[in-house]
């Protein structure tokens, strides 16, 4: 099954802003490489910082729930081994464009007002708390 609009639209917005940028890129070219018509994405989305909002947030959440699944096991120590193995891999990999939070930040550190600061504060609030919670255990059975 195709997958449904949004996801398209979510898919063809995130990897233009990963690959370009969110200033080099305008909200034609995403609904192009969506295959979607131009009601469709307004449909969804209010405009193009609400489209920004959102990818960071479904990027956010599976990145999150991914560092999660890499570092599994009873063993604190081995949980920590698995999470670097798995972001050593992330950096390696051919397509690796850096953190897609850090890189829309960076694009939209003039612009302390706009919707998707508040994405990347929750992203990155999450983000320590979860390498807390996989580090405390390993670091209190030194």
């Amino acid at each position: 099954m195709a997958p449904r609009p949004r996801e398209r639209i979510l898919a063809a917005a995130t990897r233009l802003f990963s690959e370009e940028g969110i200033h080099a890129t305008g909200v034609d070219r995403v609904i192009t490489e969506a295959g979607v018509a131009p009601m469709t994405v307004y449909r969804h989305f209010a405009g193009k910082d609400e489209l920004v909002t959102a990818t960071l947030e479904r990027w956010s959440e599976q990145w999150l729930g991914w560092l999660g699944s890499e570092a599994r096991g009873d063993d604190a120590r081995a949980r920590l081994e698995g999470l670097w193995d798995a972001l050593e891999k992330w950096f390696a990999d051919e397509g690796f464009h850096g953190s897609y939070v850090a890189n829309v930040a960076n694009e939209l550190r003039a612009k302390p007002g706009h919707p998707a600061q508040a994405t990347v504060a929750a992203h990155r609030g999450a983000r320590a708390m979860a390498a807390a919670v996989l580090a405390e255990p390993a670091l209190a059975g030194r």
